[in-house]
């Protein structure tokens, strides 16, 4: 079975943003994704992760994006990014 997690990065709404991002993270196996949150939160950035819910790049260290990036940084899992025009997603064009 594949999974596919999704995040968008920008606004739609009427005073919304210039830009929109959309990526998606594909694995087979969820589980060495939760064990890499886990262990973050259990061990090496426990202070930093205790009251969050949501890990949150804008609000997050240098050190915690760098430490994630070189984690799932493995042939299994798969990245794929978008950046449409957020403009013309928002007109009548559409």
């Amino acid at each position: 079975m594949c999974y596919i997690y999704i995040d968008e990065s920008g606004d739609l709404g009427i005073r919304g943003s210039k830009y929109l991002v959309i990526a998606a993270l594909f694995v087979e196996d969820h589980k060495p994704l939760d064990r890499i949150i886990k262990n973050m939160r259990r061990n090496k950035f426990r202070k930093q992760l205790r009251k969050s819910i949501e890990i949150k790049a804008n609000k997050s260290s240098k050190e915690v994006k760098k430490h994630v990036l070189s984690k799932v940084n493995y042939p299994d899992i798969n990245v794929g990014a978008s950046n449409p025009d957020s403009e013309f997603l928002c007109s009548s064009r559409v």
